[in-house]
């Protein structure tokens, strides 16, 4: 059996190509696992929702502190 090994970006970016060929090669039948994949990439690369708000908040109070022109 083979050892589970931790699902990095840089698997799901290789996963990613390989079912980008699959599509290529089969058609629309593969586009589904492609999806998936990408929506898990562009879920791992996005920054946390909590850090999302804290940039968003901090980008309201600089606009609210500026004068206006």
């Amino acid at each position: 059996m083979r050892k589970s090994r931790e699902i990095t970006i840089g698997r799901i970016e290789s996963a990613m190509l390989k079912c980008a060929l699959l599509v290529d090669r089969y058609g629309d039948e593969m586009q589904p696992m492609l999806d998936r994949l990408e929506r898990e990439w562009r879920n791992r690369i996005r920054p946390p929702a909590v850090d999302r708000v804290k940039a968003m908040l901090a980008e309201h109070q600089a606009e609210a502190g500026r004068d206006p022109a």
